[in-house]
């Protein structure tokens, strides 16, 4: 599963910023509201009191405190009002416990109804309170007391259940809100993101997405300019591809005539003559090397339906490319090592790989310093990203290796780091492009590294096809 960091993080802010402001509301809500005066107050504890206090004393009589509780029913869920039945008024038949912040002021309101038989109400937030004297058919005298709490912030019964409701649904769409703004955003990004891995990775006909470029906001512009920048790119690219393969083959022509023209001189010329003639033909096939090269890199990246794929035992390739390689790796006294002898079957393009291979070897022997080994290892059924397997050869020399900013840098064409422009053994610089594309075509991937031990690695790794994996 792909990670999407921008859009958790989008999505969770927005969500936090709206459940402050509903906390904030609420909060707000609860210390401004004024609850109920004194008239509302009044008024609905007087219709309590006279719906409920004769026929609750005579039910609580007859049938005690169950039946009372039935008979009052939701009144408290409906309208937060409570009702208590107290004998003869007394302070200590009263659980004063529940109104320990209003005790005096029951107390007061309990001795006042039994002296004077008389209705009496109190308002004192966060209750108001009314009483008032009963005498039961039984003859027992009761003052039935009626609370309300002034200050509550939600209207009571259905009306509070409802407002919950609508809190949690406003909630609920703020979050829809939050999370299609999240993905308004970071979707273009993820696309662009994309667009741009696929740019580097070399491919140039990459665009974004055309309902992208539609927007008339800044990510609409920032698609614009990367599709501006994209074209601009892909048409630089096959320019200077197009030049370099148009040279070569120009190029082409008048070399072969220069070799012509040095034979003819060879022949009119004395031996006096041979030392300068050899320098001159010495330069003609280096130049025609060049050539060669340039054309080659220039068919590997224009021409990717043409390979030629069959199967091919790696192990032997690799022995015959180190046989070559050993034999001119004598005259500095190095030597190429190779010790995998049995057969290593893949996949590809034969003259590719053959190619990609021997540019690797050859670089390795020309950078090694006298008297030292160009070591090969072959290894098989090597997990590469932890899904795919395959083979991976190594190529190391003992050389001084690269700047380590500089190792992406050597499979650009014509690009060699500083000492080795200068040195006699430098090559044109197109080998380890050559071989990156050749690599490249056959879905594999090859990075250059320093050895712990000192000089440069070059690991290539090819994919192996289900057939030749071992169960």
């Amino acid at each position: 599963m792909k990670k999407r960091t921008l859009f958790l993080k989008i999505f969770l802010w927005f969500l936090v910023v709206l459940a402050i402001l509903m906390v904030m509301a609420i909060t707000s809500a609860i210390f401004t509201h004024q609850g109920i005066n004194r008239t509302e107050a009044r008024n609905t504890l007087s219709e309590a009191l006279e719906t409920y206090s004769s026929g609750g004393v005579d039910i609580l009589e007859s049938g005690g405190r169950e039946a009372l509780r039935n008979y009052l029913g939701d009144l408290d869920r409906r309208t937060h009002v409570r009702i208590f039945f107290i004998p003869e008024g007394r302070v200590e038949n009263f659980e004063l416990k529940r109104f320990e912040r209003l005790s005096k002021m029951t107390e007061d309101l309990l001795g006042n109804v039994m002296r004077t038989g008389k209705e009496t109400f109190k308002y004192r937030r966060p209750f108001a309170l009314m009483g008032r004297k009963v005498i039961s058919s039984q003859g027992k005298t009761y003052v039935v007391l009626a609370t309300l709490p002034v200050s509550h912030p939600f209207p009571p019964g259905e009306q509070g259940s409802q407002t919950l409701l609508r809190l949690f649904l406003v909630l609920l769409a703020g979050a829809g809100a939050c999370y299609w703004l999240a993905n308004h955003i970071s979707v273009p990004v993820r696309t662009l993101r994309s667009a741009a891995i696929d740019l580097a990775g070399g491919n140039l006909s990459r665009r974004v997405d055309p309902e992208l470029l539609k927007r008339k906001d800044e990510l609409g512009e920032l698609a614009r300019s990367f599709e501006s920048m994209a074209e601009k790119l892909e048409e630089l690219v096959n320019s200077q591809k197009r030049l370099i393969r148009d040279i070569s083959h120009e190029l082409r022509s008048p070399l072969t005539r220069l070799n012509i023209a040095l034979e003819l001189t060879r022949k009119k010329t004395g031996p006096e003559c041979e030392i300068h003639l050899n320098r001159i033909e010495k330069e003609v096939e280096e130049l025609n090397f060049m050539i060669t090269s340039l054309l080659d890199l220039s068919r590997f990246e224009a021409d990717h339906g043409e390979m030629k794929i069959q199967q091919i035992d790696l192990s032997a390739m690799i022995g015959s490319i180190r046989d070559d390689a050993d034999y001119e790796a004598g005259v500095k006294n190095c030597r190429v090592t190779w010790e995998n002898n049995h057969p290593v079957m893949i996949e590809g393009d034969p003259e590719l790989l053959r190619r990609a291979l021997e540019n690797v070897i050859r670089n390795a022997v020309r950078y090694a310093p006298k008297g030292t080994p160009v070591e090969i290892y072959l290894t098989e059924d090597r997990i590469s990203d932890m899904t795919s397997v395959g083979r991976e050869i190594s190529i190391r020399d003992h050389g001084p290796g690269v700047p380590e900013d500089e190792l992406e840098r050597i499979f650009q064409p014509f690009y060699r780091f500083g000492e080795a422009r200068d040195r006699p053994s430098g090559g044109t610089g197109l080998g380890l492009a050559i071989a990156k594309r050749s690599i490249l075509l056959h879905k594999g991937t090859i990075k250059a590294s320093n050895h712990p031990d000192g000089g440069l690695e070059i690991s290539i790794w090819l994919p192996l096809p289900e057939r030749f994996r071992k169960n």
